[in-house]
This record gives structure tokens, C-alpha cells and sequence, in this order.
């Protein structure tokens, strides 16, 4: 079912969603809008900021494509691209989301954002003793192998990481994707083998973004869900697209990132 008034109507099943993830039994996913917390997704900022920067308009709001044009348009540099995606992420500051959201004990996290907020909320968390669990940031396959232990929490950046970009580049383009094929399945292959306590939860998408139809299609060509429920916790649905998503097993938390994990401290403190 959708929860389209959590905090009201739906506050019931909104909380045995918490107790999932209380118990570590919830792996979540992270997207773009997890990292911002105004009207609009970061791929159409970017977009948007970056043709005013070079006095052209692609005619795109798909990020992919729009990064595919640009590879191909003389006089343009996707190394300049990249560097101004870096320098506005920058920008960005941890809110009370991620200060939340790193003190729980996650089973795994998966994300497609290159920022570092969770990186930096956790060190801060841990500083401050409000958690004894860690972060174990995974980036490429080869790190993969690295078992952590109880306190740590696997956190893996499908998509590079603005850390260093020779190392972990960014992903965008529709190459790029096709590079990243194999760090993609080994990262969703092992999901088939969780029980059906786990529940899978996604913030930050919109799924009639590019971006977050590209890791759907990469969820259900795995089959990693099994049938499984996918939650999305998403404040900007359309309305219109709500019995497309439920014939996709995906069910719509109407909050905000921030706000989820507001109503997810408020439950635990009086838990």
C-alpha cells in the first residue's frame, strides 16, 4: 500500500516499517534527492546550472543523455563537467537526515550519489558518541572483498565519488554505465540469498527520473527483489504514476528524506 499520509492515516504501518529498520532487517537506497532538500532533484539543477555556465540549452532534462550530447559537442570538456559537478556538491551540508539516517543500524547501503554528506555525518556521529557503528565505504570491485564487522555498515557508491575522480570517476553517460556493468551485478547479485525479513527502501528517487529507472531496470534484470517490496520514500510523487509503480511492487512513503528520519527519531525515542 502506499503511505500518501504517513504521519496521520498511515502512522501504523509507517512504524512497523521502523521496526524493520531498527532491527536491521532494511537495506536502503540513496539518490539525489537524499542530498538535497528543495523542489527539484539534483540532475535537473545540475543541468540547468551548467548550461547557463556555458550559454547553451541541450533541450534535455535526462542527465545521460544530456552528458552524451555534451561528450560529443565539439569545444565542450566532460572533465570540466565533472569538476563542476564536484564544486557544487561541495556546497552541500549533512542535515538532520543524514544525522539520523548513519545512527542506524543499516543491513546495507546502496547509493548513486557521488557526495560525501553520509561520509562526513558519520564521522560527526561518531565524534559526538551518537553512534558506535561505522561506516565501511565500498567503491569499486575490488573492495568488495573487505568482511565488515558488527559495527560497521557497508555503505557502496555505485556511481564514483567526488573524493578522486582518477580513482572513482563519475557516472553519467550511457558508456559509462555500460563500464560499471560488472561492479553492478557483483554489488545487487548476493540480494537473491536474503530471507524475506529484509525489506528494501529507497530515498532520493524519483522514479520517472532517468537516473532512478536505471537502477530499477538494473534491480528487476537481477531479480534481486524476488517479489519483494520496494518502498519509496519520495514527498514529490505524481499521482498519476501511483498504479504503475504498485503493478512494479514499489510503494511510495510520501515524506522527505529529512522528515522520514524526523518521524523515524521521534518513534525510536518513544519506543
Amino acid at each position: 500500500m502506499h503511505l500518501l499520509d504517513p504521519l496521520e492515516r498511515d502512522y501504523g504501518f509507517l512504524s512497523s516499517i521502523f521496526e524493520k529498520i531498527y532491527q536491521k532487517n532494511a537495506i536502503a537506497f540513496l539518490g539525489a534527492g537524499a542530498s538535497v532538500t528543495n523542489n527539484q532533484y539534483l540532475s535537473k539543477q545540475i543541468i540547468d546550472l551548467y548550461e547557463g555556465n556555458i550559454s547553451k540549452n541541450f533541450g534535455t532534462d535526462d542527465v545521460i543523455k544530456f552528458v552524451d550530447i555534451l561528450q560529443a559537442t565539439s569545444g565542450l570538456s566532460r572533465g570540466d563537467f565533472d569538476q563542476f559537478v564536484i564544486n557544487q556538491l561541495s556546497k552541500l551540508r549533512p542535515n538532520e537526515g543524514h544525522k539520523t539516517f548513519v545512527t542506524i543500524p543499516w543491513k546495507k547501503v546502496i547509493t548513486t550519489n557521488y557526495d560525501t554528506l553520509v561520509e562526513e555525518a558519520s564521522l560527526d556521529a561518531i565524534k559526538e558518541k551518537e553512534t558506535h557503528y561505522g561506516l565501511r565505504v565500498i567503491r569499486n570491485k575490488r573492495q568488495l572483498e573487505y568482511q565488515p564487522n558488527e559495527s560497521e555498515i557497508t555503505y557502496i557508491k555505485l556511481n564514483g565519488c567526488k573524493t578522486d575522480i582518477s580513482i572513482y570517476p563519475l557516472v553519467f553517460s550511457t558508456e559509462d554505465f555500460k563500464r560499471k556493468e560488472s561492479f553492478y551485478k557483483k554489488v545487487l547479485s548476493p540480494f537473491k540469498s536474503y530471507t524475506n525479513e529484509i525489506i528494501y527502501i529507497s530515498f532520493g528517487y524519483s522514479f520517472s527520473d532517468p537516473f532512478a529507472e536505471k537502477l530499477l531496470d538494473k534491480i528487476a534484470s537481477t531479480d534481486i527483489r524476488q517479489k519483494r517490496t520496494l518502498y519509496c520514500v519520495d514527498p514529490f510523487i505524481n499521482q498519476n504514476r501511483l498504479n504503475y509503480l504498485e503493478n512494479n511492487n514499489i510503494f511510495v512513503i510520501k515524506m522527505s528524506f529529512e522528515d522520514f528520519f524526523i518521524a523515524y527519531k521521534k518513534w525510536f525515542v518513544q519506543t
